[in-house]
């Protein structure tokens, strides 16, 4: 077993693949926004769910200073202007809804997945497949589910796992309701289906698109 980082008071343990900034040093994590694997010095930002390379860090960075400039021209707003703007767009939107309804067309049936997309979605599902005996096996011998996707990858052949074929983005973790914890596929659409996830130790379920 590789040994853990520790930062910010949390453990992370070394990946089997190098940071794509500094060679030679071991990945601990996947940045959430372009995906590349970096080590505990390419921090730039990280909270409960999501961790940013420094490049990233700073997009998301000025990403939220355009945010905090909108609610603070959003306050100057007299209160009964935003009242008055607010039944415009409801009304606006029943109507809008109303006439949407009666001349939207029928869902047109996607055409037939292409040999080579049927490739893709085989392969999907099985890493798909694959992470979830991971993650029931985690679950089983530490007693908990998984913070990350991550946590479960104990083997350099079974990194490969964690990215999807289509666009090489990263399986997502998550609980969801109804459901529990599930890993999921990043780009369903891809493949046709409106989702496709697995629980843990169990086969992938596709949810095919209603017409």
């Amino acid at each position: 077993m590789e040994d853990k980082a520790v930062i910010k008071g949390r453990k992370r343990k070394q990946l089997p693949i190098d940071c794509s900034t500094d060679s030679g040093v071991r990945a601990t994590f996947f940045c959430s926004r372009c995906k590349q694997p970096f080590c505990e010095d390419c921090i730039g930002l990280e909270d409960r769910k999501t961790i940013y390379c420094l490049a990233c860090a700073g997009i998301e960075e000025i990403k939220e200073e355009g945010q905090n400039n909108h609610r603070d021209t959003k306050k100057r707003i007299s209160t009964p202007l935003v009242v008055v703007l607010v039944l415009l767009v409801i009304t606006g939107g029943y109507i809008f809804i109303a006439s949407e309804q009666s001349s939207r067309p029928q869902r047109e049936p996607l055409p037939p997945l292409t040999p080579a997309q049927e490739v893709d979605l085989a392969k999907c599902k099985e890493n798909l497949h694959a992470l979830s005996r991971l993650i029931y096996e985690y679950q089983l011998t530490q007693g908990h589910d998984p913070e990350e996707i991550e946590d479960v990858i104990l083997l350099e052949k079974e990194t490969s796992l964690l990215l999807e074929p289509v666009d090489n983005n990263e399986y997502g973790l998550e609980l969801v309701t109804g459901k529990g914890l599930v890993v999921s596929c990043p780009n369903p659409g891809e493949h046709h289906l409106d989702e496709l996830y697995a629980q843990p130790g169990s086969p992938p379920v596709a949810v095919q698109p209603e017409y």
